[in-house]
Parts: C-alpha cells; structure tokens; sequence
C-alpha cells in the first residue's frame, strides 16, 4: 500500500488515533478504574498493621476483581475488532497541506471474518488546546473551532476496505501549532457503523501550513 494510491503514484500514510473500539472517553474510565483499583488493593493486601488483615485481603481482592473485569472485557473487544478489521491507515496525497486545500485522501482497512460497512461519517476538525495557569493551578482546555463534513465514498474490495475521502481546509483556517501553552491541530475523523464487528472510529492528524505567497 506504499505506492500507486494516487495517479502519480505518491502516498503519505498517516497512522490512525482512534479509539478503534467505542468512545474514547469509556476506554479512559475503563483504564484509570483498574490503574485505580491495582493501586488500592495493593495497598489493603500488603498493609502490615495486624488488625483485620484477614478482611482486608478480602477486600483487596474484591476491589480487584470488580475493576478488572471490564478491563479485561475491553481488551478482549479489542483483540478481537483488532482480528476482523485490522489496522487502519489514510493515505494523503502530500505530507503538509496549505491552508485553502480542497482535495481528497484515500481510507483503507482490511476487512475479515464477515466485517462489512453499513455507514461512514467524515469530518474535518480544528481543535485547539490552550493551557493555562502552572503547578497545581495547571488547567488545559480542549475546544473543536472547526468542524465541517466531508465526502466519503466507499469502494467495494474484496476483503479490504476503501473509502475516498473528500475535504477542504478553509483559507481563514490557523496553520498547525505546537507550543507549550498554544496547540492548534488538524485532524480527519472516520466514524463507521459497521456488520460483523462492534462501531469503530478512526482519527488523523493531518498537517496544516499557511499559504506561501509568492511576489
């Protein structure tokens, strides 16, 4: 898949954010939950005070178990979507985009075990994250500024996956930007309804630059 996805045979493939299974946000609590519990039961089994150390342990393994179920469950999820629809890539025809661009990217995805696409949602996204305040007053702040449909349009492959992407950064857009305080991204999201595999998502950063203006 390195060459001869566009006409003159050029392709920059960008790896796929995610989350592949579900929204990221129940990912997260699923995973701070039993980060959380490891850390608590931890400290109840080996706690050396002698008084209630038998109920203690009971309960460490209790705290335990419950946050690791669905840690374990998600993770079986995974592993499973992961087999079926494989590893996602989207291909751009440059590796930095002008503000003002209007042109498409190529999705693809190998499909397995009956996966197949019932929907598919694109979007361009701006998000902008501004940091503010320092130490314990530290804050971050996460806004979309930007976020407009794009055109997708699916290929039917055997066991693969391919999805023509049209897309337009606006002129008045801001370039990409990394600093400390100040973080402005570029992004393409996929959302996919899908037979055989639960819902995915798929998200790439795209780079943005301003328009060289040429005298």
């Amino acid at each position: 898949m390195s060459s001869g996805v566009f006409a003159d045979g050029s392709a920059i493939p960008r790896e796929d954010q995610g989350p592949v299974l579900g929204p990221g946000w129940w990912n997260g609590v699923v995973t701070t939950a039993f980060l959380a519990g490891i850390v608590l039961s931890g400290v109840l089994f080996f706690d050396k005070s002698p008084s209630n150390a038998a109920e203690r342990r009971q309960i460490a393994i209790a705290i335990f178990a419950v946050c690791s179920a669905p840690f374990a469950l998600t993770m079986i999820q995974l592993a499973r979507l992961r087999r079926k629809i494989g590893k996602a890539e989207l291909f751009l025809p440059h590796d930095s985009l002008p503000l003002g661009f209007s042109g498409a990217a190529t999705y693809l995805r190998p499909l397995r075990g009956g996966a197949a696409i019932r929907q598919i949602e694109a979007r361009m996204q701006c998000v902008e994250t501004l940091v503010k305040g320092s130490g314990k007053n530290r804050r971050t702040f996460t806004a979309i500024v930007y976020d407009e449909p794009a055109t997708a349009v699916p290929t039917p492959m055997m066991e693969q996956m391919r999805v023509e992407v049209s897309f337009r950064v606006p002129e008045s857009g801001p370039p990409t930007l990394d600093e400390s305080r100040l973080g402005i991204r570029w992004r393409i999201r996929l959302r996919l309804k899908m037979d055989g595999c639960p819902n995915t998502q798929s998200s790439f950063d795209v780079t943005v630059i301003p328009v060289v203006v040429k005298r």
